[in-house]
This record gives C-alpha cells, sequence and structure tokens, in this order.
C-alpha cells in the first residue's frame, strides 16, 4: 500500500507565482513522484480553489471552507473558544510590550492569531471521517504547527520552516521602511511552535545552524532542504542581449531594484548599447514610472519560466535585506543562467559561488562585471557551463533530504 503524506499550508499551490508557493508545490511533486500519496489541506482565507489543484494532486484536496451553520450548542461552543483564543492574543499582546518593547508588541505576533478554532474543527472531522493512515503530516511555515495536536505520535511530523521569524520586522525597521504583514515572532514562540515537530526542514545551511541553537536540548532531526528545481536549460531565444529581473511586489524587491537603477544601471547603460532591461513578476505593478524608461521593458506577469528565462542571457538579484533563501535565484541557475546577485541574493548558495553565482554589495563591482559580461560572450558563455554540474548537486542533495526524512514501504506498519 502506498504510503500517504498530507500537507497543510496556508497559501494555495495555482497559480504559482511567489517562492513560498514553488516551494511547496516542487516539493509535491518531488514526493508524488517518489510514490507517494498526497493529500493537500489549505489553511488560508480564500474562498475556492482552483481546479488545478484537483488535477495535480494524486490525492485528495480536503474541504477548507469552513462550516458556521452549526447547531446552537455547538456554535456556542465555538465562539466559547474563538474568544479564548482572542484572550491568549491579547495576552501575548501585553507580554510583548513589557518584555520586549513596543515594536516588538505592534510588529511581532502572538501564535494565536494563526489558529483558526474552525479550521482545526474541519480538519479534525475529515480525519475522523475518512480515517487517512498518514505516514507524515507536512506543516508549512512554524505558525501553523499546531495542527500536529490532530495526528498520533506514530505520524511523522515534519514542519518546513521555510524561514526564521524571530523578530522579522526588524528588517524593515532598520531601513527606516513600514514592517511588513509577514510573519515575526518573539523568538520564545518560534521556539515553542518548532518543538511540536519531530522533523525540521531549514531553508539554508546557515538557518540550519541557528535552529541547532535554538533547538539544542532536543532530539529534533533538523536538516537543510533547498528549493527543488532540476536543471532544465531554458535555450535564449534571438533578440536583444537582457539582463533578467524576476520578482513580486514585496517592498524589499522594489527597494532592491531601485538600488540597482540609481547605483548601478544610470552610470553603465550608456556603455551598454542594446542591452535591456526585463522585469518580470508582480514587482512591475509597483514600478510605473519605468513604463517609458529606455532600455527597460516591464514585462509584467507570466504563465511559465520558460516565458521569460528564454529572453535572458544573464539574471540579477539585488535585493539588498531578506531571510532565508531566494527562490528565484536557485530557479535562474537552474534554468542554465548566471545570476549576479547582491549578498542577501544568495544566501545559502555559497556551493554556487563562482560556478554560474557571483556576489557583491559594491555597485562599483556590479558595473564592472556587467559591463565585462555583457561586452564578451565568451565570459557568458562560460559562466552557463560552470553552473550545470552544481545545479544537478544541488538538486539531487535536496531529493535525498526529503526521502531520509519520510517512512518508506518498507519502514513497518505505514505500509
Amino acid at each position: 500500500m502506498v504510503n500517504k503524506v498530507l500537507i497543510i499550508s496556508p497559501v494555495p499551490l495555482f497559480p504559482v507565482y511567489s517562492g513560498n508557493r514553488k516551494r511547496i508545490y516542487a516539493i509535491c511533486r518531488s514526493l508524488m513522484q517518489m510514490g507517494y500519496s498526497i493529500d493537500f489541506f489549505y489553511t488560508g482565507f480564500e474562498k475556492t480553489l482552483s481546479d488545478e489543484h484537483k488535477n495535480f494532486i494524486n490525492g485528495r484536496v480536503l474541504e477548507h471552507s469552513v462550516n458556521r451553520n452549526h447547531g446552537l450548542l455547538k456554535e456556542l461552543k465555538i465562539r466559547l473558544n474563538e474568544i479564548w483564543n482572542g484572550l491568549f492574543m491579547r495576552a501575548d499582546f501585553i507580554k510583548r510590550v513589557i518584555f520586549d518593547g513596543f515594536d516588538s508588541g505592534r510588529y511581532n505576533h502572538s501564535l494565536h492569531e494563526y489558529k483558526s478554532v474552525r479550521k482545526v474543527l474541519l480538519l479534525q472531522k475529515q480525519l475522523s471521517l475518512s480515517k487517512s493512515d498518514y505516514s507524515a503530516v507536512i506543516v508549512n511555515y512554524a505558525v501553523f504547527t499546531h495542527y500536529f495536536s490532530l495526528f498520533d505520535s506514530e505520524v511523522v511530523k515534519i514542519v518546513d520552516a521555510h524561514d526564521k521569524l524571530t523578530d522579522r520586522y526588524k528588517i524593515f525597521l532598520s531601513k527606516g521602511g513600514k514592517p511588513s504583514t509577514w510573519f515575526s515572532l518573539r523568538y520564545t514562540d518560534e521556539m515553542r511552535a518548532l518543538r511540536r515537530a519531530d522533523i525540521l526542514w531549514a531553508i539554508t545551511d546557515e538557518e540550519e545552524e541557528y535552529y541547532r541553537g535554538m533547538l539544542s536540548d532536543t532530539e529534533m532531526n533538523i536538516m537543510t532542504l533547498g528549493h527543488i528545481q532540476p536543471f532544465q536549460k531554458a535555450v535564449k531565444l534571438c533578440g536583444s542581449k537582457t539582463i533578467l529581473m524576476v520578482g513580486s511586489d514585496n517592498q524589499l524587491n522594489i527597494s532592491g531594484f531601485y538600488w540597482f537603477y540609481e547605483r548601478v544601471w544610470k552610470t553603465i547603460r550608456n556603455s551598454l548599447p542594446g542591452v535591456r532591461i526585463l522585469v518580470a513578476g508582480s514587482i512591475c505593478k509597483k514600478l510605473p514610472d519605468f513604463a517609458k524608461e529606455d532600455g527597460i521593458v516591464l514585462y509584467g506577469s507570466y504563465n511559465t519560466e520558460d516565458e521569460i528565462f528564454t529572453k535572458a542571457d544573464l539574471c540579477i538579484n539585488p535585493m539588498q535585506e531578506g531571510t532565508g533563501l531566494k527562490i528565484k535565484t536557485v530557479e535562474a541557475l537552474s534554468f542554465g543562467k548566471p545570476v549576479l546577485s547582491a549578498l542577501s541574493g544568495a544566501a545559502g548558495l555559497s556551493a554556487f559561488r563562482d560556478k554560474g553565482l557571483i556576489c557583491s554589495d559594491d555597485p562599483d563591482f556590479w558595473k564592472k562585471t556587467l559591463t565585462e559580461i555583457m561586452m564578451d560572450d565568451e565570459k557568458l558563455k562560460a559562466l552557463v557551463i560552470s553552473l550545470e554540474e552544481q545545479v544537478k548537486v544541488y538538486y539531487q542533495k535536496n531529493l535525498k533530504a526529503i526521502s531520509h526524512s519520510l517512512p518508506h514501504k518498507e519502514d513497518g506498519d505505514h505500509n
């Protein structure tokens, strides 16, 4: 009998446009290719999921729409639990302000904010009705590990951390910006959430070491699982020499683009005739002033990675701040495109240094490197050749991490 795995996610899989969606999609795809049967439970707020989910998942897409038409007594019980959960949220806010200060109180969050009483009951009901014998359950993000309480001790509980969440709001405050609505927790809350798991997937080696320090008094199995993307070279179509930047409308991406434009591109564009900057992704919606800028093309949204990477000679990631692995950097390398990146955009990818990935925060270095590569076809070809083998090594390493985490058919009771 095929081993079954339940994926619990706060984001849909489709459309596959953001880094976290791409990561979850890639893990689901890899598990199914390994022979696992996958069920999917969505914890977010969208009322419907596209039919693509049912067409992609080889198991069941569980019901995610909560029912508010319970009987009077049951509805009263649910409301009391929601009120109780809200009181815990308020108590956590007061605790953050007292012990950490006003910024932590305002921008960090309580774990109780991510606990939907109705969603938990909905999943619990489906588990009891289907009697699904899961070998493992994978929860995405530490803030949703409360779902592990629905499973007995024989089920392997894996948390895909995605990013370290402790005080993430400080990334924005340090630059004078307004913190994003990203998950951000106190150190003790992140630790408490992660302790519920048997296995923790960190997205970079650096974050694996961070979690090992945080959870040093536990026997948790902590390992690095990067982005799972096989090498598939996107052959450049004819046309202008093109430098590609892909990004969402995240403020860190926007700031990175402005850094590149002001401190690099404005200086060298006249020395690179015929070279254009192609910007793809939802970031384009935040850059309307560049629509008429000579040498810059706002491509906008796209359907497949092939659609944009076949237009590129070189990719850039000028993001100056951020946490975790930058999926777009891995994607570019996996499609055979060399990447010039700021140090933050290359986090967790040290194995690619000088093997298709060039890293620096120095704008003068960027000017020199872009000019040399765009003016020298042989140098560009050499970069492409150097990255292919490393992408294949990285891909196999990540597949092994998944395989070592999960029960196999010969592992006994879960067959």
